[in-house]
């Protein structure tokens, strides 16, 4: 039944399960992390989240010019978004951008709710708006 209303409700898993805060599992885990975090000696899942309809896992937080660099060395390992020929029928290849629809990788800048709530993000967690501003973390996303 869980599994079933997980992907009715289409949630990612996250802090909620994994410290059950609802007596049901209602998210993509279909009830494997639920509650997790209430044994002794275990280690936090990693981090889903639904970008654009498609599944992503967190692999990376830092600061914008770590992540950007991250993204733009990894997303060199997938196929390219597109090729065409170029001059004397030499290949060009267009690479995929965060910001694509469907890209295999995202990058996307942390909130401040994000950094408050999440242990990923803890670092960043007590900065005033001015420093947090200054400072903004980066999320780096893997479709899986």
């Amino acid at each position: 039944m869980s599994i079933m209303l997980a992907v009715l409700t289409d949630r990612s898993c996250g802090e909620a399960c994994w410290h059950a805060k609802e007596e049901v599992c209602r998210c993509e885990c279909g009830g494997i992390n639920h509650g997790i975090l209430l044994k002794d000696g275990a280690t936090q899942p990693s981090r889903h989240s639904k970008i654009d309809g498609k599944a992503y896992q967190l692999i990376a937080v830092g600061d914008y010019r770590t992540i950007n660099g991250k993204f733009y060395d990894m997303v060199k390992e997938y196929p390219p978004k597109r090729t065409v020929e170029y001059i004397e029928g030499k290949p060009f290849h267009y690479y995929w951008e965060s910001s694509d629809y469907g890209s295999p990788l995202k990058m996307k800048a942390a909130s401040k709710a994000q950094c408050v709530l999440w242990s990923e993000l803890s670092v960043y967690k007590g900065l005033s708006n001015f420093e947090f501003y200054q400072n903004k973390p980066y999320l780096l996303w893997k479709a899986y």
